[in-house]
């Protein structure tokens, strides 16, 4: 056991019945040989995604039907085969790999084939659960944004440090990654994300996700603790996104140009850190809201005014529409940094498909 949270006892004093301690922990690792563990200190976590290899661009199963001659489906063949294993180098020693997972179980005429997406992060030098575990969970809150909803991982392997360097992996289940938090929506649907890892560059942009959590959580944290956290009321993620995007502008003011883009309509507050954002993320957010300018005055001003006057009454309605268009902003901006280009501004703002609803309310909103 892992990540304890806690311990109890039951104490029996005389007849048959014994004394019993509880304890509760997050993650497990079974089989161990506990004669071998030489620390709490892992070598390897991997986590297994089912219904995700269309996202990660990995799969390892092949089907195929026959005809007989009369057209009617006569045989169904299945094949399952490795693929080869795709990774990254991740600071402090650790690699991120992405590989197709494969086993079968039962008795021959009921054969059970589970091939899920197998996330691995694993290190040559042993480190500690959080270490690793860390890199899948922020993998893991990326897929879930793409895919509105928490994408649950079901089941998992560990390497323990053990004197015999055995390279056996044990089974793994693991709280943070395998059980959707209270007060979190699961996805309902896995065939038509919001964007996919090709979209974002591929294996690739894994690191450079990874990267960008690690030196800007701040950033990150609305568009990721939706799918950890629940969503905050309307008023308190209008908030929390502004705060971020005050950040996200502070943190290259002196490395970006972008940074430095002023909003020329007069006002007391204008369009705020907000619009530098509006003009970095490229004409087809323009698009997509009707009046850029419009929405960045008001989304700053609606801000400003929950701040700073207490007698301001909102209607929880137009907030959430706020709320929910400039999550989706500051989301895009990010995500146009891990792709290294415009690409997800294009598809999730040019291309609608996604977006529409959204687009319709906020539109409603401006008056358009």
């Amino acid at each position: 056991m892992l990540d304890v949270k806690g311990a109890g006892q039951k104490l029996r004093m005389g007849g048959a019945a014994a004394s019993v301690r509880h304890y509760r922990a997050r993650t497990i690792i079974a089989d161990v040989p506990i004669e071998e563990v030489q620390s709490e200190c892992l070598r390897s976590v991997s986590a297994h995604f089912y219904g995700m290899s269309q996202w990660f661009g990995i799969s390892n199963v092949r089907e195929s039907v026959g005809h007989n001659d009369q057209g009617r489906i006569a045989s169904f063949t299945v094949r399952v085969e490795a693929q080869a294993e795709q990774s990254i180098a991740l600071s402090g020693g650790r690699e991120l790999a992405l590989s197709a997972h494969w086993s079968t179980q039962g008795d021959r005429d009921r054969r059970t084939i589970n091939a899920p997406v197998e996330l691995t992060c694993r290190s040559k030098r042993p480190q500690s659960l959080w270490a690793l575990r860390q890199s899948l969970l922020r993998v893991q809150d990326l897929v879930s944004f793409c895919f509105e909803g928490f994408i649950q991982a079901e089941g998992g392997l560990a390497i323990p440090d053990l004197r015999s360097k055995s390279p056996d992996e044990l089974r793994l289940w693991d709280a943070w990654l395998m059980v959707t938090p209270a007060g979190v929506a699961p996805a309902e649907r896995r065939e038509f994300p919001l964007l996919t890892l090709q979209d974002l560059g591929g294996v690739p942009a894994l690191r450079r996700w990874l990267v960008l959590c690690g030196k800007h959580l701040r950033a990150v944290r609305p568009m990721i603790e939706p799918y950890r956290q629940g969503k905050a009321s309307p008023p308190l993620r209008i908030l929390e996104v502004a705060a971020a995007m005050e950040y996200w502008v502070a943190a290259h003011r002196r490395s970006a140009k972008w940074t430095r883009e002023k909003c020329c309509r007069k006002g007391s507050q204008g369009c705020g850190w907000v619009w530098p954002i509006v003009r970095h993320v490229g004409p087809s957010f323009e698009e997509w809201v009707g009046d850029s300018r419009e929405w960045s005055h008001l989304f700053w001003g609606t801000y400003n005014k929950l701040k700073h006057e207490p007698e301001y009454v909102f209607d929880e309605g137009d907030l959430a529409v706020l709320a929910e268009s400039a999550s989706m902003l500051l989301s895009v901006a990010l995500l146009c940094r891990v792709a290294g280009n415009k690409g997800p501004a294009r598809l999730l703002f040019a291309d609608t498909s996604h977006t529409w609803n959204l687009q319709r309310r906020v539109q409603l909103l401006l008056g358009h």
